[in-house]
């Protein structure tokens, strides 16, 4: 397990990150409260084991309430992702990102 955080971010009250393979958590980032980021998820055939894989967030993203990053996906630098969003695919730089799945606007 482990969890890298660039200083000057911002990690909001009651935000959960579980990291069983990787996180990164990028400089400028700013994660607002109830957010969830998790690099792993239950196999269904045996809810002892997992599958994980890394979650890369760039830097100056700002991450609003109540998101859910999914494993394996990255985020990169200078973009927004709105709140309640559910991130299960790469985000561009740039960009706003929204919606359950996450769409690109």
């Amino acid at each position: 397990m482990f969890l890298k955080e660039e200083k000057q971010k911002f990690i909001g009250i009651g935000s959960i990150i579980v990291s069983r393979e990787y996180i990164s958590i990028g400089k400028g980032t700013h994660v607002a409260e109830y957010t969830v980021i998790r690099d792993q998820d239950h196999l269904i055939s045996d809810l002892n084991k997992f599958h994980t894989k890394p979650i890369i967030i760039k830097e100056n993203v700002w991450i609003c309430n109540k998101v859910s990053i999914l494993k394996g996906t990255t985020i990169n630098s200078n973009s927004i992702l709105g709140a309640h969003a559910v991130v299960n695919k790469d985000i561009p730089a740039n960009s706003l990102a929204v919606g359950i799945p996450v769409e690109i606007k």
